[in-house]
């Protein structure tokens, strides 16, 4: 088995820097291409503060463990009326008469919704920042009227305080596919790709012309 002389190995790796150089190149034109096939996503976000009013909540001597249990299981109520099947109808019909053609599959896969302490974020992607936002906005909106409709028919506890949805502006940079994240990105890869093959296969370095 050969030994392994560090010196030695960046010798040779020194001596095919141009099997490198080529490599990166491409991978940064890659990148280049895969921007220039796939439109960059732009975000926007719809914001809840969720909670719980400790004086209308039946605690009755409940474990703390169970209590927080109980409170968490309320809480998420709001993830699942965002991503109910009835509200997603709802917001395509409401998006398609605003002029802004959406299926429930294209929401659900285009979109997430996230729990930080007793916020909710409901997040949504979309080529267009301005029908990202316009969608959000149609989404959130609903989402908070369906929340208060399903509490006042006793369906959800009446102990969950559901805030209004707050919208951050409308992004103006784009979240996904970033044209020099994805020619970095590709450098790198080729950077990678390119040590290995000036390392495997005894390249020779072109003679000059």
């Amino acid at each position: 088995m050969q030994e392994f002389v560090p010196l030695e190995h960046f010798r040779r790796l020194a001596s095919r820097w141009w099997v490198i150089v080529v490599a990166i190149l491409l991978g940064a034109l890659a990148g280049f291409i895969f921007h220039y096939l796939t439109p960059p996503q732009y975000e926007a976000v719809a914001i809840y503060l969720v909670q719980t009013d400790l004086e209308k909540m039946p605690i009755l001597d409940i474990p703390r463990d169970q209590f927080v249990r109980v409170q968490d299981m309320a809480v998420s109520t709001t993830e699942a009326v965002i991503e109910s099947p009835i509200l997603l109808e709802l917001v395509t019909a409401e998006a398609a008469r605003q002029g802004i053609q959406v299926d429930a599959v294209s929401l659900i896969k285009n979109s997430t919704v996230e729990r930080r302490l007793t916020f909710w974020y409901l997040r949504y992607r979309h080529a267009d920042p301005q029908i990202a936002q316009a969608t959000v906005e149609i989404w959130a909106a609903m989402a908070h009227e369906s929340m208060l409709s399903l509490q006042a028919s006793g369906n959800i506890a009446g102990y969950v305080m559901f805030g209004a949805p707050e919208f951050q502006p409308t992004p103006t940079e784009p979240v996904l596919y970033q044209r020099n994240h994805l020619m970095l990105a590709g450098m790198l890869a080729g950077a990678v790709v390119g040590i290995f093959l000036a390392d495997v296969f005894p390249f020779r370095r072109p003679k000059a012309a």
